[in-house]
């Protein structure tokens, strides 16, 4: 009894009763179902879905084949947007029951969850299910949309020989046969209404038909009735006031019109059309203007309606009023048709010349046009007539900008402000107007007078402020506070948390940014720029997997987004991911391309497509593209580039004045040796920093020892462009190109006249603004210069020299005696469990002592400053004494999969060996070492060391016999590191920059034999070397020798050759030639 009446409240609406005594009951027998089923009912009426999915679970846990719980589980998922879930509850219950409602909500999900395969969930259901007929209905409906008639005719037909009565089908297919046979239309609308006298719809289209069959009497018979049945359809009043005007019924078809528009005041065109009666057919203009008007009221705007309106002004003697609505109808015509809007404007201001609206609003067409002379006289009248309008003011100050009377538009914006003081557009262009001039102080007046004003509560003033001092002003705190005094009025738009991320970003407060991402992610879970940049945090801290996880997200939102495509492929390269590798990579380059062809600026930064196998005309073109959108986000203009002055004489000591421009001076190979190197009586050298100062003793010693070093990372781009050029440099070096922490905006400013390019970067800049590119005729043959937009400046060795004499000239070489008489202790292991996996935890290594009771053959000895010894053991780093021991030092990123084959089967033509590699990220040890499991090869054979100092680096790399360098991007530094240490390295190559640069540095150290010319061959010689031991110390040993006699490693004489090269170029600047050197 107590079920029954909750069910009583529920039919009665009474949700909130009926679910208290549900739970009532459910107190006295927690597993009635019926009680149960009657809760979920409530919960989902109240939309507290997560609540009824709870008892909808607790239902099925007692009876699992329920399918009213299932039933209400799947519309719970429905109403959460989870169609998944949805179409699987939805199929459970069609299956555990006989109810074909079930199998018809069923297929709406899967249509819902899938638009595109509508038709064949749609057959598919049909095809189980073929007595489904309003899923039937449904999908004929489907077809009637495509314009698929006759297959729409087909299945109407079948519903109506399964359901007679329903009168729908009828109706449709009389829509069917309307255009064609209007006879068969009549027939079918006939039987729709017989069977439904209340179908207003076929009452509707009845009349229609009649009118078409030019049967007036009859329609007018048919949309009285339709009225009747629904008074609140217009169509029907509308159609039958029309048959009255037709039959010249003028006072039958006003009745009509009025009728209606007592039931429905607001009923635009149902005003418009009795306005136009009493206008044209009664030619009264006092009744038609307060139709009219009302039409105005509810924001009509057509052509006829502006005209008609304008007719009845005049006809009225309300000659202002029509001529602002013909200024209305050219701002109808404003977006459609230029020279309908001019003529527009041009009949307002015959009407009344004293329009000063209309003076301004034909000023702007002409504008618009190009035309600015007559511009310019429409707002010298409009301001005439109306002395106080902003407007007018504002656009004459755009005016002058563009004639470049900056200060006729500074006084004229300034008037804005006047007359307007929250005009925050005026505020954003004086501000980008002062900049141009360099007025610095004016900018940040306005900006605080800003912040007094009554934009301070202006929402979309803080945006576009932030923007300007974000993307033009480059002052990143000012945009910080905008974005903050923006969300401080409304923190509900996630695009401004979004672009604060951003600034927070740049101004390296990751963690904010982060949570600004994502609160913008709790406002808009479907927001792909946020995603998308949590994913970029993640990969630049390392963290790959929840990388992967972010841009995944995005994949799911956006499959064709190509920045969360491009960055999940980077993520699988830094973990060693390369499952369908060259598939992925396939349509990496099909993205580039596209984007590049559309000029779009491509997903992936040219650093980064040198680890992927381009050509170097793609890696030219993704280059030019990167280096478009410096000039373009510098906003550079012609006559800011022309400001600059350049130096045409030598400095009074008669030096060359060299800007070195990086942001990694602490770790920046050769930065610490070459520029003390420089002969001070012909270079003057002078370092502008990118980045502030990391604490490393690099930075120390070349901020304190060199004349003249500049901190520019805290100047926006103009600022330090204007440095650069006031220090009066004749060559301005680019040691970044670009790599990370890059401001090649300063470079496209042309602050220096010459703009060189050098080490940093392994390819070409792709810039009109680099004038050279210092290399090597190895790295950069002749012959592929076509890949360079720069000048050639060939030095006569490799361009990539190392230091390491100065840094690590103490390095011995590596000792091979065995049982030697020095102290030892234990090596102990521990073994931890992660995630369920066995590995083994390594002590680091203890270099004052050797492993207690281990036979050591091979160590390398450091002698620290106290003159105590560090020993460096293969031991120590979980290496076989006797195997022959390949390496590669390099970011796992930079090996790929066929590079990584050749790898394994070097192992395995040389069983007694081993592969070192160095531990960059867990997900990508463990990827490389199920590739060489699966590859035949023990997973002891690849060894893992973690990264080190510099210093004990350089010794334990002794420990290695071979050097396997990647393809297609070579090793630098680390190769050097490689040589310097002894270690031969086998390289392979290619037409890149990138890929060339060890045989470059090999050939420079005279050791051309482990260049290879294919992949076999770079086999064969790393199976050649590791099968004979005495090869392999011969080659060790000529290389030990010739680095310390080739210019490989001689930094003085590379001095010597790039001062040689300033001063050439210096020298064809002077006159004018720029060729390759």
């Amino acid at each position: 009894m107590q079920l029954k009446n909750a069910h009583e409240e529920y039919e009665n609406n009474n949700i909130v009763n009926s679910q208290i005594m549900g739970l009532e009951l459910l107190k006295h027998n927690d597993k009635d179902i019926n009680t149960l089923i009657l809760l979920t009912a409530t919960y989902f009426r109240n939309e507290e879905y997560d609540e009824s999915i709870k008892y909808c679970c607790t239902i099925l846990k007692i009876e699992p084949n329920c399918s009213d719980a299932y039933r209400n589980l799947g519309s719970n998922y429905f109403k959460k947007c989870d169609l998944i879930k949805a179409i699987e509850a939805y199929y459970y219950a069609a299956e555990s029951s006989y109810d074909n409602d079930c199998w018809y909500l069923f297929a709406k999900a899967i249509i819902l969850n899938h638009p595109e395969t509508a038709e064949f969930a749609y057959q598919s259901v049909l095809h189980y299910k073929p007595d489904l007929y309003l899923l039937r209905y449904e999908y004929a409906n489907y077809l009637f949309s495509l314009n698929r008639m006759k297959e729409a005719e087909n299945q109407f037909e079948m519903v109506a020989n399964d359901k007679p009565e329903f009168s729908p089908i009828f109706n449709n297919l009389g829509c069917i046969h309307f255009k064609n046979n209007k006879e068969n239309a009549l027939h079918h609308y006939n039987k729709a209404v017989d069977l439904d006298p209340k179908l207003t719809v076929a009452w509707v289209n009845l009349g229609i038909t009649y009118i078409k069959l030019k049967k007036y009497d009859d329609a007018i018979e048919v949309f009285q009735k339709a009225s009747q049945l629904d008074p609140n359809n217009s169509t029907s009043s509308q159609y039958l006031a029309r048959i009255y005007l037709k039959q010249e019924n003028i006072v039958s078809a006003i009745d009509t019109y009025k009728k209606y528009l007592l039931i429905q005041p607001n009923n635009v065109e149902v005003n418009y059309e009795l306005g136009v009666v009493y206008l044209n057919s009664l030619k009264n203009s006092i009744e038609a203007i307060k139709y009219l008007e009302k039409c105005m009221e509810l924001n009509l705007k057509t052509k006829d309606f502006f005209i008609n309106l304008a007719k009845t002004y005049i006809a009225l003697e309300k000659k202002q009023c029509a001529s602002m609505v013909y200024v209305s109808l050219g701002d109808y015509y404003i977006q459609q048709n230029d020279e309908k809007a001019k003529r527009a404007y041009t009949a307002a201001l015959l009407i009344d010349p004293d329009n000063a609206e209309g003076h301004w609003k034909l000023g702007i067409q002409y504008f618009r046009l190009g035309l600015l002379d007559m511009a310019a006289k429409r707002y010298r009248k409009s301001i005439e007539l109306r002395p106080n309008f902003p407007d007018v003011y504002y656009d004459s100050a755009i005016l002058f900008e563009i004639k470049k009377l900056d200060e006729k538009a500074i006084n004229y914006y300034k008037m804005v402000l006047q007359l307007q003081p929250d005009h925050y557009n005026a505020y954003c262009n004086l501000i980008l107007l002062n900049q141009k001039l360099g007025r610095t102080d004016d900018i940040f007046k306005l900006n605080n007078k800003f912040l007094l004003s009554k934009n301070v509560y202006n929402l979309e003033g803080h945006i576009k402020m932030a923007n300007i001092f974000y993307y033009n002003k480059r002052n990143l705190d000012i945009a910080l506070l905008h974005c903050e005094k923006a969300l401080s009025i409304d923190s509900t738009s996630p695009n401004v948390h979004i672009f604060k991320g951003n600034v927070l970003l740049e101004l390296k407060k990751t963690g904010e940014a982060m949570t600004c991402f994502e609160t913008a992610i709790k406002l808009d879970p479907h927001s792909i720029i946020a995603h998308t940049n949590i994913g970029s945090i993640y990969k630049n801290k390392g963290n790959f997997m929840e990388a992967i996880n972010s841009y995944e997200i995005v994949l799911k939102l956006r499959p064709d987004f190509p920045d969360a495509y491009c960055n999940l492929i980077q993520c699988y390269q830094y973990i060693c991911n390369w499952q369908d590798y060259d598939f992925y990579v396939g349509k990496l380059k099909d993205i580039i391309l596209k984007q590049i062809n559309d000029g779009q600026l491509p997903s992936i930064d040219p650093y980064h497509s040198l680890m992927y196998p381009f050509s170097s005309e793609v890696l030219r073109r993704i280059a030019s593209t990167n280096a478009e959108k410096c000039i373009e986000k510098s906003n550079i203009e012609i006559d800011l580039i022309q400001s600059y002055k350049y130096p045409i004489s030598l400095t009074p000591d008669g030096c060359i004045r060299v800007g070195y421009v990086s942001s990694d001076f602490g770790n920046l190979q050769l930065m610490q040796s070459i520029p003390n190197l420089h002969n001070k009586s012909k270079i003057e050298v002078f370092f502008y920093a990118l980045s502030s100062n990391d604490d490393s003793k690099s930075w120390f010693k070349i901020s304190s020892e060199s004349d003249h070093f500049r901190d520019i990372s805290k100047l926006n781009v103009v600022d330090a462009a204007d440095q650069i050029n006031s220090d009066g440099i004749h060559i301005l070096i680019n040691m970044n190109g670009y790599t990370e922490g890059a401001r090649n905006e300063i470079f496209a400013l042309r602050p220096a006249a010459i703009q060189v390019l050098w080490l940093g970067y392994p390819g070409t800049s792709g810039a009109t603004f680099i004038d050279y590119l210092i290399t090597d005729k190895i790295c950069s043959p002749p012959e592929f210069n076509h890949y360079y937009t720069e000048k050639l400046a060939y030095m006569n060795q490799s361009v990539f020299v190392g230091d390491h004499k100065q840094l690590y000239g103490d390095l011995s070489p590596r000792t091979n005696n065995n049982y030697q008489n020095i102290p030892t202790r234990e090596l102990k292991t521990t073994i931890i469990i992660n995630n369920g996996v066995h590995s083994i935890k390594k002590p680091k290594p203890n270099h004052s002592i050797l492993p207690k009771n281990f036979p050591t053959s091979m160590y390398s000895i450091r002698k620290r400053a106290d003159g105590q010894e560090k020993f460096y053991t293969r031991s120590q780093y979980n290496l076989p004494e006797n195997a022959i021991v390949y390496c590669n030092f390099g970011k796992l990123y930079k090996i790929d999969p066929h590079t990584f084959k050749m790898w394994i089967t070097i192992l395995k033509n040389v069983p007694n060996s081993v592969l070192w590699l160095l531990k960059f990220s867990e997900a990508g040890v463990e990827n490389l070492l199920s590739i060489i499991s699966s590859s035949n090869v023990d997973r002891s054979r690849i060894i893992f060391s973690d990264i080190e100092l510099k210093d004990d680096h350089m010794r334990r790399i002794q420990l290695a016999d071979i050097f396997l360098d990647t393809c297609i991007c070579n090793g630098h530094t680390t190769c050097l590191d490689a040589l310097w240490a002894g270690i031969p390295i086998v390289t392979l190559p290619g037409e890149t920059f990138a890929s060339r640069v060890s045989a470059s540095q090999l050939t420079t150290l005279g050791c051309i034999e482990t260049i290879a010319l294919n992949k076999e061959q770079y086999i064969d010689i790393a199976v050649k070397f590791g099968k004979d031991k005495h090869l392999l110390e011969n080659i060790r040993s000529k290389i030990w020798t010739l680095r310390t006699e080739s210019k490989l490693f001689d930094c003085k004489s590379y001095a010597e050759e790039l001062e040689i090269i300033y001063e050439d170029i210096w020298n064809k600047f002077l006159f004018g030639n720029h060729l390759d050197i």
